[in-house]
């Protein structure tokens, strides 16, 4: 769970509200790319920003608005849900990812299983066919054996 006090500008949930702010976005790129500083000469705007997503010290009136969005966002029992729901889905969705891996794993291993059982039946094996029933080192042996994967 995201806790909402932790939400700062290194979280996607505050890229989110700067993408849909419309002049904090403006400002924000306008800061980020600048292509007249060089390493040892960033414009003081640019440190400014940089210093409040590093460590959340306010320096100026933009940096002011950005962490006034950022308490908005924590108090805010609306961007609360929102940001539950957005983790509610990536949790389902995890889950269900999950359950298809192993129905698919379940599914490959039955059908591996009921060819390596055909194979054996064709081979006349009855004996280590019915060994390999409770012979779970058998059944890998039988499964390399006959280039089965599984």
């Amino acid at each position: 769970m995201i806790d909402i006090n932790r939400v700062t500008l290194k979280n996607n949930v505050m890229f989110n509200i700067v993408m849909h702010r419309k002049n904090l976005c403006k400002m924000c790129l306008e800061r980020i790319l600048n292509t007249k500083g060089l390493m040892d000469d960033i414009p003081k705007p640019l440190k400014s920003f940089l210093d409040y997503i590093d460590n959340g010290i306010v320096t100026d009136d933009f940096t002011r608005e950005l962490d006034d969005t950022v308490d908005e966002v924590r108090k805010s029992k609306e961007w609360r849900k929102k940001i539950m729901t957005v983790e509610q889905l990536i949790k389902d969705e995890a889950y269900l990812a999950r359950k298809a891996g192993v129905e698919e794993g379940i599914e490959k291993g039955q059908d591996a299983l009921n060819y390596l059982n055909e194979c054996l039946l064709n081979d006349g094996r009855m004996d280590d066919l019915q060994k390999a029933i409770k012979d779970e080192e058998l059944r890998k042996k039988l499964f390399k054996e006959y280039n089965i994967d599984i």
